[in-house]
């Protein structure tokens, strides 16, 4: 591409510029002839070997490839051309718009390009930060107990005949819609926590009271709204069969039971509670000062970001939302989270953290903030000596392939580290 390339600004707005660009007609020229060249070579008509085709039939029979081909080309050399020209600190370009190509004629075109924000950091000293005193009291440790109590507890068979409101009862069902049989409302061997009315809303309830070993019929009346539409504002019976009846029964508290948690004895395994706590409250300090340094940050810094950059990190906030919604048994759609619900869900957090992204390379880049060769080594370090014996190896391969994910963290704790330093911090 020569020097005579023409390009102007048009538009500029947000993170977006319009570019007018037009490419000497004798450029498009060459280009074509070029096209015409390299056709020549490769291709093979009846009554002529390859590459032994007369260019005027060439010509008649591709000349439109060799057009539609020239232009791509130009377009595409004749953009980057000017962007490093004009020095355009490009992203990407979202759309080639009001294409003009004529022969003989120069060829010009609009592209829109998405570029970085300009901005000038500011306000990330002394922002103002609440740190909650971290407490444990005896309370907590004695919550945890009762859950790490209830965690290991055993379903023991209760001796009785009828469901009550407490018992974790296991159950065969089948669900009726008139005189149809509803297969995907059927199931044995189901366990049914009484105390949580997770299965369906109001069965447990009509469930009290049914004897064991006797068919019971659960009729609920489903809301028009319900997610599966092929009960929607149905009534449906349920004929439930009562397997067993079983109780919670809790482990004593005494050393035995400290020792099955791997503790010496009871003492000491209050004394770990009391240490995870501590450390989990901690912990949740410091991410609530990070949430307050991130709005600070965002306050003093709100900047325009590009949309496809935003889209981009959208469409992973969400993969990420339906991929940890499968890994608990169910599917987005039965929990009511649609791609566009989802959306409308992550849509500001989408724009926050590429906001935050910009706002941390502007910090990067005043306050020098580097990460060295020997950081990323003992983070890796650190993470293999976390690892299984078995996973050692495997874990060391995936973080030395991709140094770049550790650098970035380590990167973004080191400015965090930074900013806690230079904030105003309030004691609660």
């Amino acid at each position: 591409m020569t020097q005579n390339v023409k390009a102007d600004i048009l538009d500029s707005k947000r993170c977006q510029i319009t570019l007018g660009v037009e490419v000497p007609s004798l450029e498009v020229k060459n280009e074509i002839e070029k096209n015409y060249l390299k056709l020549q070579t490769k291709v093979k008509l009846p009554g002529f070997r390859k590459g032994k085709v007369p260019m005027d039939i060439v010509i008649k029979k591709f000349s439109q490839t060799a057009e539609e081909d020239a232009v791509n080309n130009l377009v595409s050399v004749a953009l980057n051309q000017v962007i490093e020209e004009k020095k355009i600190d490009a992203i990407s370009c979202t759309q080639i718009e009001d294409l003009k190509f004529e022969k003989e004629q120069p060829l010009f075109f609009k592209a829109k390009i998405e570029i970085r924000p300009e901005f000038e950091v500011r306000g990330y000293k002394g922002i103002s930060v609440n740190k909650k005193k971290v407490d444990v009291v005896s309370k907590d440790v004695q919550d945890a107990i009762n859950n790490l109590q209830e965690r290991n507890a055993q379903l023991v068979d209760s001796n009785r005949l009828i469901v009550e409101k407490e018992d974790f009862v296991f159950i065969n069902y089948q669900g009726f819609s008139g005189e149809e049989i509803l297969e995907e409302w059927s199931g044995k061997n189901r366990l049914i926590n009484m105390a949580w009315d997770n299965f369906v809303e109001g069965f447990n309830q009509q469930l009290i009271g049914a004897q064991k070993n006797k068919e019971k019929e659960i009729t609920i009346k489903f809301p028009q709204d319900y997610n599966k539409k092929n009960v929607a504002g149905k009534k449906v019976v349920f004929k439930v069969e009562v397997l067993e009846i079983k109780t919670k029964n809790l482990p004593s508290l005494s050393d035995d039971f400290a020792k099955d948690m791997g503790c010496s004895d009871l003492d000491d395994l209050k004394k770990k509670i009391e240490e995870n706590i501590k450390k989990e409250k901690e912990f949740q300090s410091k991410q609530d000062m990070e949430e307050q340094l991130i709005a600070g940050l965002i306050k003093n810094n709100f900047i325009d970001v590009p949309s496809s950059q935003v889209d981009n990190r959208l469409n992973y906030l969400v993969s990420k939302a339906k991929k940890y919604i499968v890994q608990q048994g169910l599917q987005p759609e039965q929990a009511g989270l649609t791609d566009e619900a989802l959306k409308k869900k992550y849509k500001d957090e989408a724009y926050k953290q590429v906001q935050l992204f910009y706002i941390f390379g502007a910090i990067t880049q005043k306050e020098n903030v580097q990460i060295s060769e020997e950081e990323i080594k003992n983070e890796i370090e650190k993470m293999v000596n976390a690892a299984k014996q078995k996973d050692k190896e495997k874990v060391k391969k995936h973080f030395k392939e991709n140094k770049e994910t550790i650098s970035q963290r380590l990167l973004e704790k080191k400015i965090f580290d930074f900013l806690v330093e230079n904030a105003k911090i309030i004691k609660k």
